[in-house]
């Protein structure tokens, strides 16, 4: 970006792009990292070129993952995000060898933080041995550095101040997950007093001792769930479907109280109270069940209302005999609660597209063209003073 941002614009803002799309805390730290490596750039070279052409890499960036982070910034009002913001999860009850939690998240705060420590530790030393690069390279030097101490300090507790205050930074949760800059940084340098050695199999047999003993570390003090992936993949195949995190369900969806084995259907007396199989002067058919459209036909010799097992998002469109209706929730469980007429009916539920998912798949579209327009600009320009460097250079030899 420094020397030549042109160039690196278009790379970044993937890089940039891809992070998001790996992992949302992963994207709030690579924005932060991201902005803290330009701005100390800026300082370093008195100059504000690597600035403005970083934003234009974070701004494609985020505009190729519109239709991700949009409907996902529009729709966090539908459902309890606040829930990982419990006391369990928030970052300051999980600085380094922080006590302020449970006994089980000590246990693991205590093992990461013995793996961060280790890594400030390397991260340093390479920084230490490293002159060589602070003097031909210091636009490169010290950013890094400025990034290792940032990542240091938002994992211990003097930056709760920051934790608090800066926008979205308290979504990471985890202080030690900042131990991604951190990796990123202490390879770099690492290689760096790899390169810079005269004997480099010395730096180099050491980080691999170093390293292998964290790896074998980890591997010696982790508990191995290897049923985990089976268990959750059966639950899907059964229809019994699995709990997932408690953020993401609907306001109003109580998870302890959600039946585990329900039919897709269940009639409810007008007492409220579940019935697990249909009265005999009633009978349905579900003709079509899949992730985003369902369709179910229902004969009833009076109105009766069913629970689909389904939770209730507001973007559920649905229809009986045609005509749309309100969006009705079950109190108690957060399901899909239907009304339904005396005689024949159709019922159609469909997950329609709203606005926020439209909107972010045009952003995204619109910045894909500009990034593939504006690399090939580049690149046809770069070859171009190319060839007219060649060109003087054989004239002047002339």
């Amino acid at each position: 970006m420094e020397r030549d941002p042109r160039r690196a614009v278009f790379p970044l803002a993937v890089v940039f792009a891809a992070i998001w799309l790996t992992n949302f805390p992963a994207g709030v730290i690579a924005g932060y990292s991201l902005a803290c490596l330009l701005l100390v750039d800026c300082l370093v070279s008195w100059s504000l070129r690597s600035l403005w052409f970083g934003a234009a890499s974070i701004l494609t960036g985020t505009g190729i993952t519109a239709f991700v982070l949009l409907p996902a910034a529009s729709e966090r009002k539908w459902v309890n995000i606040n829930a990982v913001l419990a006391p369990i999860y928030l970052p300051w009850n999980n600085f380094l060898f922080g006590r302020n939690n449970i006994l089980l998240m000590q246990g693991f705060n205590r093992k990461v933080s013995f793996l961060g420590l280790c890594l400030i530790g390397i991260t340093l030393a390479a920084a230490i041995f490293t002159r060589r690069l602070r003097r031909s390279a210091p636009e490169v030097w010290w950013p890094l550095i400025a990034l290792s101490t940032l990542a240091t300090l938002l994992m211990c507790p003097p930056s709760r101040i920051f934790w608090e205050r800066l926008p979205q930074l308290r979504f990471v949760q985890f202080p030690w997950r900042w131990i991604l800059s951190l990796c990123t940084v202490g390879t770099f340098l690492a290689a760096a007093v790899i390169s810079e050695a005269r004997r480099k199999w010395i730096p180099g047999l050491a980080l691999i001792l170093v390293f292998g003993a964290i790896d074998v570390g980890i591997a010696y003090t982790s508990e191995w769930d290897s049923n985990i992936v089976k268990n959750t993949a059966d639950s899907i195949r059964s229809g019994a479907g699995y709990k997932g995190p408690a953020e993401y369900t609907p306001l109003g969806a109580q998870i302890a109280h959600l039946p585990t084995h329900a039919p897709l259907l269940t009639v409810i007396r007008e007492s409220d109270e579940i019935d697990n199989s249909s009265p005999l002067n009633s009978s349905f058919r579900i003709d079509l069940w899949t992730t985003e459209r369902k369709v179910i036909y229902l004969y009833s010799a009076k109105p009766l209302a069913v629970n689909l097992k389904l939770l209730a998002y507001p973007s559920w469109l649905l229809k009986v005999n045609g005509i749309a209706v309100n969006l009705e929730t079950d109190r108690d469980t957060g399901q899909i609660r239907l009304r339904l007429p005396a005689g024949s009916s159709r019922s159609e539920i469909v997950f329609v597209r709203t606005w926020d998912r439209t909107t972010g798949i045009g952003i995204s579209l619109v910045s894909v063209v500009a990034l593939v327009i504006g690399g090939t600009f580049v690149k046809r320009r770069s070859v171009s003073q190319t060839r007219t460097r060649g060109i003087e250079m054989n004239a002047a030899r002339q």
